[in-house]
């Protein structure tokens, strides 16, 4: 078993998401605020992170409060609120690539990225594709697909298919493709 301390960062808060939008069939049943946050490890020789919220620019502030998130907040100001530093996180491992997960990339510019190449390459299909995907390309940053790429060509992610054992000790991927999304992955810590 391995040895990490965790902590779960809150980004900021959907305080009407509709519950359909968690709950399978629960549609016209209403809303119920939902925090948005990402999650941290540290342990193992790593500093490593679960997804990075959302772009905290100037945009990207207007973005997220268009979809209602309120009290917005960064990994460059959550992390070092409790003593860590954005920079030294080596490890980022992407859930799947909605705004609210993938936007924070450029907060840890020395980590190398995990993520399905399936998410990776059924996103770029959308993007391209007819308009009739404009709701689904609406889940989605285009900026953070331009950061990806960034960092494709220098070498600093790494596309996954399928299980990943023991990605870092004791961490492991597990997908579950087409469900929230078509490359989307679970982290398993044990």
């Amino acid at each position: 078993m391995a040895n990490y301390s965790i902590w779960l960062l809150q980004t900021g808060e959907m305080l009407d998401f509709p519950r359909s939008g968690i709950f399978y069939g629960r549609h016209n049943s209403g809303t119920l605020p939902t925090p948005l946050g990402f999650i941290v490890l540290r342990g193992e020789g790593h500093l490593a992170v679960i997804d990075t919220g959302f772009r905290t620019d100037l945009q990207g502030i207007a973005d997220a409060r268009s979809y209602g998130v309120s009290n917005p907040h960064g990994p460059e100001e959550l992390l070092p609120a409790i003593g860590l530093d954005p920079e030294a996180v080596d490890t980022v491992i992407l859930t799947h690539a909605h705004w609210d997960h993938a936007g924070g990339l450029s907060a840890f510019p020395n980590a190398t990225v995990y993520l399905q190449e399936r998410e990776l390459s059924s996103w770029l299909r959308v993007i391209n594709g007819p308009k009739r995907f404009g709701s689904l390309v609406a889940s989605i940053s285009r900026r953070d697909f331009d950061e990806l790429w960034q960092r494709m060509l220098a070498d600093k992610v790494c596309l996954v298919n399928g299980m990943v054992p023991d990605l870092l000790p004791g961490v492991d991927l597990v997908p579950s493709f087409d469900t929230h999304t078509w490359g989307h992955q679970h982290v398993v810590i044990r």
